[in-house]
């Protein structure tokens, strides 16, 4: 399914406000690993921008939010936050690819880095 030009940019836009959202959760939380509400937080944009994702045809950006997802509903190690906020680094510079090149970039290191950690 090709999206057109409207619900691209739209894509774009909510895309940048879970990532943003999950670095700023990200950064709190190598503060403070205790606090739930951040933990949920993060789930939860991961989880919205994979469904997102996928439904916009961005597999990769649907299996490293995926991923990041997974690893906060399991409530893993604290010690993963270095690897996420690499991940979400990554992705918002997919983003910047889809807008720039229409397409999104390879990010299979990432992917084999967090399926480690799930």
């Amino acid at each position: 399914m090709e999206l057109n030009a409207k619900y691209k940019k739209l894509y774009r836009e909510t895309a940048r406000e879970y990532l943003h959202s999950m670095r700023e959760n990200i950064s709190l939380l190598s503060q403070d690993p205790q606090k739930g509400e951040l933990k949920k937080a993060i789930y939860m944009a991961a989880h919205s921008l994979a469904g997102q994702s996928a439904v916009a045809g961005y597999p990769n950006i649907a299996r490293v939010s995926s991923l990041i997802e997974g690893i906060f509903k399991a409530e893993t190690e604290d010690s993963v936050v270095d690897e996420i906020s690499s991940a979400i680094d990554k992705l918002l510079l997919s983003v910047d690819e889809i807008e720039k090149h229409d397409r999104e970039m390879d990010l299979g290191e990432e992917i084999e880095k967090l399926e480690e950690e799930v």
